[in-house]
């Protein structure tokens, strides 16, 4: 059963998160920063003194310190995205099992049968994927002034955070398409990116909700990702959701991390 797939996730990401925290509380004080000077990579350790900002470089003699600096912060970042994954489950499990009372799950064999009868795949198809890619299709015409991230010689991005991920898909041969016009649920909506997986050709949406610590700009990515949910869609399945905040931004190691759980 779906259900089955995504509560067994659950129960592994809860585990993973508890290890983590109990490895934190273990690190030392203060956060590493890093920089490069001249060529060589320069590390330092920052940490809150009375208030005030401390700042200590880690020379050669202090790389055991530096490693567990390094540690702790992949620890901290790695629970965020622990984190972002547990509500997005918290989310679907709401959607599935109401429905699934209601007799509208009644079993996997549904789910993949929407995957394949939705509107997305009889426009998209299942051709050569590269060529999928470079087919025309309807594309966001809202707001082209904000398409000022330059990814490659024809293609804008509007976001620093679209351009790694971009980036990124274009290093693992991903097909996909930006800003890629879908109808659900009677809306349009355009998806960040669709996704083709490389081995099966299944359709993925890659939806990265960019400004979260706004709550006018929460409240609209909440409605979105409910169409998605409603829709059939399923996190960590055929729908992949990052966010980002102005402290906590988007970073490559993030994004190869979920391309490479996703398809390698």
């Amino acid at each position: 059963m779906l259900s089955k797939i995504v509560l067994e996730r659950e129960k592994e990401l809860v585990k993973e998160l508890r290890r983590n925290k109990k490895r934190l509380e273990k690190a030392p004080e203060g956060m590493l920063f890093h920089h490069r000077d001249r060529g060589t990579m320069r590390f330092y350790q920052y940490q809150n003194v009375k208030g005030k900002e401390k700042r200590h470089y880690l020379g050669v003699d202090e790389q055991e310190l530096t490693k567990k600096l390094a540690m702790k912060l992949f620890l901290e970042k790695r629970n965020q995205d622990i984190e972002e994954m547990l509500e997005a489950i918290q989310a679907f499990r709401k959607v599935y099992f109401k429905k699934h009372r209601e007799g509208r799950y009644l079993e996997k064999d549904r789910v993949d049968r929407l995957l394949e009868e939705r509107e997305i795949g009889a426009l998209l198809g299942r051709d050569d994927l590269m060529e999928w890619m470079s087919a025309p299709y309807d594309k966001l015409q809202k707001y082209p002034e904000h398409l000022i991230h330059m990814v490659k010689d024809d293609v804008a991005v509007r976001s620093k955070s679209e351009e790694i991920i971009m980036n990124v898909l274009d290093r693992y041969h991903i097909a996909y398409r930006y800003d890629c016009a879908i109808e659900i649920n009677g809306h349009i909506l355009h998806p960040d990116f669709i996704l083709r997986d490389p081995k099966t050709g299944k359709f993925i949406l890659w939806e990265h909700l960019g400004a979260m610590d706004k709550e006018e700009y929460r409240q609209n990515a909440r409605w979105k990702l409910n169409q998605y949910m409603e829709a059939g869609y399923t996190p960590m399945l055929d729908l992949i959701i990052t966010s980002e905040t102005e402290k906590h931004p988007m970073d490559t190691y993030t994004a190869e991390a979920i391309v490479r759980m996703m398809f390698l």
